[in-house]
């Protein structure tokens, strides 16, 4: 079949395809606490895109605390290292308990 897969009504999608094999790199892990995890998971990911890091995952819970703690997994890619990330996501207003984890 095609790299296009037809749907009922005659709708167009994209097939699904396996993401190709290749080596991850070492994990870390970013954690926050936000009262707005909309806004700052947004801009946490636009930086981490900027900076060419691989994202891999993220969840946000309710915390007693501050409303959200957040957790982010990525791979550093490039020159930059992890610590900037973590740098300038601390630096969001209303940001707090910024803790980066080097596996």
């Amino acid at each position: 079949m095609s790299p296009q897969q037809y749907a009922g009504d005659g709708s167009v999608y994209p097939a699904a395809t396996e993401p190709p094999v290749r080596d991850l790199g070492v994990v870390h892990t970013l954690r926050f606490s936000t009262p707005d995890p909309l806004d700052h998971c947004a801009r946490a990911l636009d930086v981490m895109r900027r900076m060419g890091f691989d994202f891999l995952s993220m969840w946000a819970r309710p915390s007693p605390s501050a409303g959200f703690l957040v957790h982010m997994n990525f791979v550093p890619l490039g020159a930059l290292p992890p610590r900037i990330l973590a740098d300038r996501v601390s630096a969001f207003i209303g940001i707090s308990e910024v803790e980066l984890e080097l596996e």
